[in-house]
C-alpha cells in the first residue's frame, strides 16, 4: 500500500519549464495583486 504521493512526485520534475513559467506568473501576479490592494487602501 503505497501513497499516491510517489505518482505525483516524479511528474513535477520533468516539465521544469512549465514550473518555472508558472512560478515566474504567480510572482508577478501577486505583485500586482499587492500593489493595487495598496492602491484601493
Amino acid at each position: 500500500m503505497k501513497p499516491p504521493v510517489e505518482l505525483l512526485s516524479p511528474s513535477p520534475p520533468p516539465p521544469p519549464k512549465f514550473s518555472s513559467t508558472g512560478a515566474i506568473s504567480s510572482t508577478i501576479a501577486t505583485s500586482t495583486s499587492v500593489e493595487n490592494s495598496s492602491s484601493i487602501h
